[in-house]
């Protein structure tokens, strides 16, 4: 259900004031609900490193992308965002 939230919320409802903040939340929640092991749960947190508010800071983005890694050797998007960020 939280994925389900989060993908409203960043398709549909986007152009709303406090929807990637509220994004933001569902995104952990389903990161958690999974015990950190769902590599599409992360690539949604992540992908709220990209949008223009910023809500997901430079530090949680390495953080995100380094979990990502451990889950997933071979994920494109989280290689290219660390090396981008270290």
């Amino acid at each position: 259900m939280h994925q389900l939230a989060f993908s409203i919320l960043i398709n549909g409802l986007c152009f709303l004031e406090g929807a990637y903040a509220s994004a933001l939340y569902h995104a952990r929640r389903a990161v958690d609900l999974s015990n950190r092991k769902d590599v599409n749960a992360f690539l949604e947190l992540l992908f709220l490193y990209s949008v223009p508010e910023k809500i997901v800071s430079d530090k949680e983005a390495v953080r995100i992308c380094s979990e990502i890694l451990e889950l997933d050797l071979q994920n494109n998007t989280a290689k290219a965002i660390l090396k981008e960020l270290t």
